[in-house]
């Protein structure tokens, strides 16, 4: 639902190549007009199989994807819940860094180039992903067998089928 104008995705294409850190980005095929003419010729081959952070918006279900995975973020949040959602990855669950956005809405390459190196490098980095190591060792203990979320699955389905006899 949101799409970037091309300044923003100039922004944007220009701080992720600047950190010389390999980078996954999906890009709607609607999207890559904006894109600088030559970014992709730019990049060369440069993918990695290892995922370092995850720059997101911060929507719920790929924050707790995130989270649960151990995967450090930076939050780019658009609308709606996704604001506090990014509160949350950067102030409570400290798996994170928020971008700043300027006063004319956009969020400049060297804001996201901070952001990444903050993730990615440095002891800052190394806290969060110590942090989001620990959401998803809780996340592994909810779900495995006895944990509280397979308790609270399993007296969900007993309370259906009370009510369904």
């Amino acid at each position: 639902m949101v799409t970037f104008p091309p300044a923003q995705m100039t922004e944007l294409a220009s701080g992720l190549k600047r950190t010389n850190h390999p980078f996954i980005w999906v890009i709607r095929d609607t999207e890559l007009a904006k894109l600088p003419h030559t970014f992709v010729h730019d990049l060369g081959d440069s993918a990695s199989g290892k995922v370092g952070c995850f720059f997101t918006h911060c929507g719920w279900n790929s924050t707790i994807e995130a989270l649960s995975l151990g995967i450090p973020m930076v939050a780019f949040p658009q609308w709606t819940d996704q604001p506090p959602n990014a509160k949350l990855v950067e102030d409570v669950w400290r798996a994170g860094v928020r971008v700043t956005v300027e006063e004319d809405g956009m969020a400049r390459g060297e804001e996201l180039e901070r952001c990444l190196r903050e993730v990615m490098e440095g002891e800052s980095g190394r806290e969060m992903k110590r942090s989001v190591e620990k959401w998803r060792e809780l996340a592994v203990l909810a779900v495995s067998e006895g944990g509280s979320s397979d308790q609270s699955l399993d007296e969900f389905v007993a309370r259906v089928k009370s009510v369904s006899s």
